[in-house]
């Protein structure tokens, strides 16, 4: 497995990229911390993926 990307990594980043294109026809009254917390939530989920990635692996979880 080299340094090619993980299929869940690419994944993630399309889920954040197509998150922003439905964000932007969120209501008005919610755009803002609604959308903010979406948002957070959706890099929270790409940084956790790429951490648990670089991570070594554990040798109970076989």
């Amino acid at each position: 497995m080299g340094n090619e990307p993980l299929l869940l990594a690419k994944k993630a980043e399309e889920m954040v990229l197509y998150g922003y294109q439905v964000l932007r026809h969120f209501p008005r009254s919610e755009r803002h911390v609604l959308s903010q917390e979406i948002r957070q939530s959706m890099w929270a989920v790409l940084a956790l993926i790429e951490r648990a990635a670089r991570a070594p692996a554990c040798p109970w979880a076989i």
